[in-house]
């Protein structure tokens, strides 16, 4: 093997350089393969004082340098030949390696900007034929890991699988045949819960409970307090699916059932009110004790007891007994009226004063019941003429024939009037009129309505009760 030492070689000892065993050295630069040979070999740039020493690639189009940075002594990769700029990688003292990021946080730091898929992209990629990618801990007691392998990627914890994406399938939780978009799986005694990061107790809570084959929807305190549950919706639907709705709350607040026994059912220990709808297409509801109210299709309305039609309401109008004739009790009303002291003559009396003027009714269909009273304080008889009338009751009478009443009492009445005296009084309510007509009975067996001359005194009192037909 041949050895050449020498202390200083000049370039200028040939104009083509020097070439020692093919290696040629030639203004500066070496020319050839350079291998640093032996067990153990080092290849030593700079010195203990040397400031920012690089190695430079000095390629056609893009120069490389791997350099040690001085002024933070990491060492640095980036483009160029300049020292600390353009950096794409760093090594710091402290053992952090940052890319494209010059102040790596943690032992790995990869800083990359933009958004996908142009840029913003990180990937590792396994591309082997197991084609798995993993990250975890030094040993599965160390909790859990990431694993990405035939297209899932999976969450685990102590080597047992807690979630994963399968595929294009979806996202399971507690499963690893997903099925669904999202599939979680809870046992019986666990609830999905939706829950505030300031109440950690309390929630929605949903659960498929397999022991009693049901799903449960829960607004609650961890199943202890049951809590409030809104439902906010345009239309709220409830049923087996979207042809098949049974209940229904639309947005004017319409509440719509649907089914084909109870269409809907109060209950309430026991004591239930059902609305059904029946085959001849009308309505029932029926209490606990067999009593119905009926809405019929054909316009009418219906009461019964023990399957026995009690009253009716039809179109013609209230029918009692159910089939008996209308208008019996579909017209009430209650009231008061004032009545007046008048003749039934051409002439009235002079002047009345009153003290008192009351008058109540009661009327039911057809039939009026009142009860009236007049006080008189200051009385001129004058030249009264006919017989003496209460005006002012409340309707007209039926113009069918007269209808009598009852006098409580006529005080400081004149009872012997003409040759006839009298015997007795009475009174009744014209057909057609509004009025009460005193009557008397005389002691020649005749009747004939009581005088207006027997009012004569300055103060008298007058108590009648009358019903009446309109």
């Amino acid at each position: 093997m041949s050895e050449i030492r020498v202390d200083t070689i000049s370039e200028k000892t040939s104009a083509s350089g020097v070439t020692i065993d093919g290696l040629t050295i030639k203004d500066g630069n070496i020319i050839g393969d350079v291998a640093l040979a032996g067990t153990t070999p080092t290849f030593t740039i700079g010195d203990a004082g040397a400031e920012d020493a690089s190695l430079i690639f000095d390629g056609n189009a893009q120069d490389f340098y791997i350099a040690l940075d001085d002024s933070a002594d990491d060492l640095v990769i980036g483009t160029g030949s300049t020292v600390g700029s353009n950096v794409k990688m760093v090594i710091e003292n402290g053992g952090n390696v940052g890319i494209n990021d010059i102040a790596p946080d943690t032992l790995l730091h990869v800083n990359q900007g933009g958004e996908p898929p142009a840029e913003g992209m990180l990937i590792l990629e396994a591309n082997s034929a197991s084609r798995q990618l993993r990250i975890q801990p030094p040993t599965n007691s160390d909790k859990g890991f990431i694993d990405f392998r035939g297209g899932n990627l999976t969450f685990q914890d102590d080597g047992t699988e807690v979630a994963r994406f399968q595929g294009t399938t979806g996202f399971g939780i507690g499963i690893t045949n997903v099925a669904n978009k999202l599939d979680i799986a809870t046992d019986s005694a666990n609830h999905i819960r939706l829950r505030s990061a300031t109440t950690e107790a309390k929630g929605l809570s949903l659960l498929y409970d397999n022991t009693n084959d049901r799903s449960e929807i829960r607004s609650d305190q961890q199943g202890v307090n049951q809590k409030d549950l809104m439902v906010y919706a345009l239309n709220q639907n409830f049923g087996r699916n979207a042809s098949d709705i049974n209940f229904k709350i639309d947005d004017t607040g319409n509440v719509i059932v649907k089914g084909t026994n109870a269409d809907l059912t109060f209950a309430s220990s026991g004591n239930n009110i059902n609305f059904a709808r029946n085959s001849d297409n009308y309505v029932s509801a029926q209490g606990g004790t067999s009593s119905n109210l009926i809405l019929h299709g054909q316009q009418r309305v219906v009461v019964q007891t023990a399957s026995t039609e009690r009253f009716r309401v039809t179109s013609a109008g209230i029918h009692i007994g159910g089939t008996g004739s209308a208008n019996a009790l579909d017209d009430y009303e209650e009231g008061t009226f004032t009545p007046t002291l008048t003749t039934s003559g051409n002439t009235d009396y002079s002047s009345v004063g009153y003290a008192l003027q009351q008058g109540i009714y009661t009327k039911i269909g057809n039939r009026v019941n009142c009860s009236l009273r007049i006080q008189v304080n200051s009385f001129t008889q004058g030249s009264p003429s006919g017989n003496i009338r209460l005006a002012g009751l409340p309707f007209t009478s039926m113009n069918f024939m007269d209808q009598a009443g009852t006098i409580g009492f006529v005080s400081k009445l004149n009872y012997n009037i003409s040759s006839f005296g009298t015997l007795g009084i009475g009174g009744t309510v014209p057909s057609n009129s509004t009025q009460f007509a005193l009557t008397r009975t005389r002691n020649d067996n005749s009747a004939d309505g009581l005088p207006a001359t027997a009012l004569s005194q300055n103060s008298f009192d007058i108590v009648v009760n009358v019903s009446y037909s309109v």
